[in-house]
């Protein structure tokens, strides 16, 4: 599935922002972020891989995990933000995807 890599530029940053969060926050939620930055590390394989499949799942189980990529009030800006990118990025590989993705 040609061009899954170019989606995998973006996984750079959203993996330190995971990172960041799962230090900070992580001891207060440690079996969100823990999952948030395994399927983080996890998506960077797949869209390498050009998986747009299994990253479509991935992120699926993503959404549902952060109720829709919808931060909590007292989420930092680091939270928002990796909640925002992940969001876009399950945008993005759905609409590359088409209907089957919905």
């Amino acid at each position: 599935m040609s061009g899954a890599r170019d989606l995998a530029e973006e996984l750079p940053d959203l993996i330190l922002l995971a990172r960041r969060c799962h230090d900070v926050h992580g001891p207060r939620a440690p079996g969100l972020f823990s999952q948030v930055l395994a399927d983080v590390l996890a998506l960077e394989d797949e869209l390498q891989g050009e998986d747009l499949g299994r990253a479509a799942a991935r992120l699926a189980s993503l959404r549902d995990l952060t109720g829709d990529f919808r931060a909590p009030p007292e989420a930092c800006a680091t939270w928002r933000t990796l909640w925002q990118g992940l969001g876009r990025l399950d945008r993005e590989v759905r609409a590359r995807l088409g209907p089957r993705a919905e």
